[in-house]
């Protein structure tokens, strides 16, 4: 049966944690705040990126500037580009398309730039659409941009959610959105034991 299928884009198509902790860490460096460990900046792989500043203390009036700077950093300098295709993904996408799938990305990244890193890697040519954050902040969390890419595509088709994942900032833990519940659900090792949070009500989406 033909589904709709949703991506996460970092952590889950592309390997993206080099350009994305190299451009926090110079990001921290430029401004000299307080400088964490590369090997400890993995809480900005995924996340909305305000968030992850809040975690690094950077005071709330700085936020804003120190976004700008980092994606200068990313954007500009090359940052968005220091990161590669898991393997298997390409064979993964062609065999779902081939299957008749309509396919989507939906990340915390802005859409125009999950947009421009699908290109260079050239995943893109395989979805149907891309659903991002915006650069304003009013649409940052993923349950949000999740919940855009559902009720913006065709609802009679069963959607898949191939893990999206959400951080929570208020106890630095990683968690799956499972569409099925409408709970965040911690499943991976590492991971703390499952905790579970009402984030999303869910009529029809499952996840398998």
């Amino acid at each position: 049966m033909k589904k709709r299928i949703f991506f996460d884009q970092d952590g889950t198509l592309v390997e993206s944690g080099p350009g994305i902790k190299h451009s926090a860490r110079k990001t921290l460096e430029k401004r000299k705040l307080p400088v964490i460990p590369y090997e400890e900046l993995d809480f900005f792989v995924g996340p909305p990126l305000r968030d992850c500043f809040r975690l690094c203390h950077v005071p709330e009036e700085r936020i804003e500037e120190a976004c700008l700077i980092y994606r200068h950093f990313y954007n500009e300098e090359g940052g968005k580009y220091d990161a590669n295709v898991y393997p298997g993904i390409m064979e993964l996408l062609s065999k779902l398309k081939s299957g008749g799938n309509l396919l989507y990305i939906a990340t915390s990244k802005a859409d125009v730039l999950a947009k421009d890193i699908g290109k260079h890697f050239g995943f893109d040519k395989y979805f149907d659409g891309f659903f991002g954050a915006c650069l304003d902040g009013s649409r940052a969390l993923k349950k949000d941009i999740l919940h855009q890419g559902l009720i913006s595509t065709d609802s009679s088709l069963p959607a898949v959610v191939i893990p999206i994942l959400i951080w929570s900032v208020q106890t630095k833990t990683r968690f799956l959105l499972s569409v099925l519940s409408g709970d965040m659900v911690t499943k991976r090792k590492g991971w703390s034991a499952v905790q579970r949070k009402s984030v999303l009500p869910a009529p029809n989406y499952w996840m398998p």
